[in-house]
Parts: C-alpha cells; sequence; structure tokens
C-alpha cells in the first residue's frame, strides 16, 4: 500500500509538473511573438520616420513659392482635357495666369489635375473642354510624376 501511495504522489507531482512547465512555455512563447511585434512596430516607426525626414530633407526648407499661394482662385485657365474614366485632367494657363505661375516657379504651359480637387459646381458637373477654371498650384501629394498640381479647382 505504500509503494501504491508513494507512486500515486510521485505521478501527480509529476503531472503539476508538466502543467508548470507547459504554462511557462506557453507563457514564454507569449512574450517573445509580443516582443517580435513591439520590435516590428518600433522598426516600421523608424523607417517611417527616417524616410520623411529625408524626404523634407529633399525638398529643402521652407515652403515653395507655390505652396503659399494666395486664396482660392489665383489662377484662370482652361480645360484642355478630361478624362472621366480615369478622373484626371489637364488645364492650360491664360497669358496672365502664366506669367504669375512662371514668377512663382512654374514654368509649364499646362497643369494636371485630379477630380478629387474639383468644388462645387465643377465637382457636380465635371469639367468639359474648353471649359474657364480658377485653379491655385499645390504640391502633388502621391510624390508621383508631376512635382505640382493643380487645387482648388472652381469653374467660372
Amino acid at each position: 500500500m505504500i509503494d501504491r501511495d508513494r507512486d500515486r504522489d510521485r505521478d501527480r507531482d509529476r503531472d503539476r509538473d508538466r502543467g508548470r512547465d507547459r504554462d511557462r512555455d506557453r507563457d514564454r512563447l507569449r512574450d517573445r511573438d509580443r516582443d517580435r511585434k513591439a520590435n516590428d512596430r518600433d522598426r516600421d516607426r523608424d523607417r517611417d520616420r527616417d524616410r520623411d525626414r529625408d524626404r523634407d530633407r529633399d525638398r529643402g526648407s521652407g515652403p515653395s513659392p507655390l505652396q503659399s499661394a494666395r486664396p482660392s482662385g489665383k489662377y484662370c485657365g482652361r480645360c484642355t482635357k478630361f478624362d472621366e474614366q480615369k478622373n484626371f485632367g489637364f488645364i492650360e494657363f491664360d497669358h496672365s495666369s502664366l506669367e504669375a505661375a512662371t514668377e512663382s516657379g512654374y514654368a509649364k504651359r499646362e497643369i494636371f489635375f485630379h477630380a478629387s480637387e474639383l468644388l462645387g459646381e465643377a465637382k457636380r458637373s465635371k469639367p468639359q473642354e474648353g471649359e474657364e477654371l480658377t485653379f491655385n498650384i499645390g504640391p502633388n501629394p502621391r510624390q508621383t510624376g508631376n512635382e505640382h498640381v493643380a487645387v482648388s479647382i472652381r469653374k467660372l
């Protein structure tokens, strides 16, 4: 009887130790996964911060003359093309606006615009070729292709 009780106690202790080991291993794996996620998050944050810092350094310091444009309708022009399927188009500057844009640092005759920048009546009925528009020039938010785009576009 004593041997049987001792064997039973030993088996119970062994099972309890196995459970403790299993819990400890589970906790260790959970902690390791949590630390990996935190390290990944920190690495991504640092990478994004470095990318933003490099992009800002490449742009130069301070706002460009085009970013500090006057309120709505600084420039005038005519819509030369608008693709309704792709939601973008081009505006050709009129003569006086082209001179003002050239003084501000923009040297092209036409400027790209996206339909998301249309306001008021221009948004409700998309601009047609030859239609007169007023707009400002702003930095391209997507940083692809064109450096500057038309923003805050309204019909005359």
